[in-house]
């Protein structure tokens, strides 16, 4: 079989722009639906490591990323009640999810299934995660200017 040079160039070309456009992809809905989830563990007010059961006799691991919202991030500039805000936040969202009776993930967003990095709302009995630290004060709209002071 000969090979011109056109077609090994378009064929090039063909491999690098798959490239490209895998590289440049956003998240999609990996995992459409809502599904029964196990708390892992709590890492900052808006990420939380949980078990979904996406396929039957399959649970997943995945490190969810509330949607939508900004919390306090560590700032050795910031001032001392930035710190305290940032903390009362985790400590909240622990309590949120340890207390749950019932943990539900709608949604999750996910660069490719074969990562363990998502982004999903989180209902427990309670209500939503998102909504509960909004009401409470510990995260706020991610179009909210993020220069704003926390407090």
């Amino acid at each position: 079989m000969k090979l011109s040079i056109t077609k090994i160039t378009g064929l090039i070309l063909g491999v690098i722009g798959s490239l490209i456009f895998a590289a440049s992809s956003s998240p999609f809905n990996a995992y459409p639906g809502e599904y029964s989830a196990k708390l892992i563990r709590v890492e900052t007010t808006n990420i939380i490591h949980i078990t979904a059961d996406v396929w039957s006799g399959y649970p997943k691991s995945v490190r969810i990323t509330l949607p939508g919202i900004v919390v306090p991030q560590a700032d050795p500039k910031a001032k001392a009640c930035h710190a305290l805000l940032m903390q009362k936040g985790l400590e909240f969202t622990q309590k949120y999810m340890t207390d749950a009776k019932e943990i539900k993930v709608k949604d999750i967003y996910m660069e490719n299934t074969g990562e363990i990095d998502g982004i999903a709302n989180i209902y427990t009995d309670s209500g939503s995660l998102v909504t509960a630290l909004l009401n409470k004060g510990f995260a706020r709209s991610s179009s909210i200017d993020k220069n704003k002071p926390w407090c």
